[in-house]
């Protein structure tokens, strides 16, 4: 089963560190950022790399913009540029120890990191995505210490601090210690209650205890915030199967029909309908649609699980069948 990857991008620093030569441009750029309009901030900041090939400040906020991207390979090239012209710079090896943990490169993460964390042994920022690394890495003890000291070293004021209860949480949730998962998932939400992966976290722990209605509700609540973020509309019509709404299970999957006819989890949740409703034969395609889809797609897979077809409307994840599917 492929792993889950962890979902907070592991909070870079300063999201954009700023010199004052081409303040205006880092600004705009900046803004644009913040308006989620990631190719018009990349495109300000390529007239200013034209300009001066070598703007490590540039430099470093493509890098940063890229990553949040998802663009990890040009990420990486760009914070190479400032380590380049900059070999001591621990800002930039702290951005690319988290593109390489996104590439699944976590030994290079690991020795990145590291230099962060032998100049400074309490910064919390990187001492959580350290234990992300660990995480992935299966080193279970040392991630959870990671986790603790991130939070042990936090300031109260610390505006990452919900990040740093995110991560420990999320690490509960993987190792089935579900009451303590809920617990740093709400301490999260104390912090910050619009955290979209936390309230994606809770939701997913709700489900899992059995809690559907509480699992809608809390999705329900995130989609409100925000409206267009797909993992919830999945997650949703997930909940919705599993507290047998079929039809409104539908209903939301005819909406998405067009625009994710290439999304596996799409396929995934369509094969979980025709499964609720005893449908073998369409079960069975769609789940080997979802096979292809998920070899291909950029998208995170959700539903890499497995599930009966012979249930009906109890239909488990757990016992989803793909030994038919080639």
């Amino acid at each position: 089963m492929k792993k889950y990857i962890l979902i907070l991008t592991c909070m870079i620093y300063c999201a954009l560190g700023f010199s004052q030569s081409s303040f205006e441009s880092l600004a705009e750029a900046n803004d644009l950022y913040k308006q989620g309009k990631y190719d018009e901030a990349i495109a300000v900041l390529d007239k200013e790399i034209e300009k001066n090939d070598i703007n490590l400040d540039v430099r470093y906020a493509k890098s940063y913009i890229l990553h949040e991207m998802g663009n990890e390979q040009k990420a990486l090239s760009e914070i190479n540029v400032v380590l380049k012209y900059e070999p001591s710079n621990l800002k930039a090896y702290h951005m690319r120890a988290a593109i390489y943990k996104n590439l699944q490169e976590n030994t290079k993460a690991l020795e990145d990191i590291n230099k962060v964390l032998e100049k400074y042994p309490t910064n919390s920022l990187s001492l959580t995505l350290r234990g992300c690394i660990y995480h992935h890495l299966e080193k279970l003890g040392e991630a959870l210490t990671d986790f603790d000291n991130a939070i042990n070293y936090a300031s109260p004021d610390d505006r990452y601090l919900y990040g740093y209860y995110y991560n420990r949480a999320y690490y509960y949730y993987k190792v089935e210690s579900y009451n303590y998962a809920m617990k740093d998932v709400e301490k999260a939400l104390s912090y910050n209650p619009t955290d979209a992966n936390s309230l994606i976290l809770k939701s997913r722990i709700f489900n899992d205890f059995g809690k559907t209605q509480k699992a809608l509700e809390t999705i329900n609540i995130a989609l409100v915030l925000y409206p267009q973020n797909k993992e919830m509309l999945y997650l949703r019509i997930n909940y919705y199967l599993d507290d047998s709404k079929i039809d409104l299970a539908k209903k939301e999957l005819d909406k998405l029909e067009v625009e994710c006819k290439d999304s596996a989890n799409y396929h995934f949740l369509m094969a979980k309908y025709y499964a609720c409703l005893n449908d073998k034969d369409r079960a069975v395609k769609e789940l080997e649609l979802f096979n292809q889809t998920k070899k291909t797609t950029s998208e995170k897979v959700l539903f890499d699980v497995m599930v009966s077809v012979d249930d009906g409307p109890k239909v488990n994840l757990d016992d989803f069948d793909l030994s038919r599917v080639k």
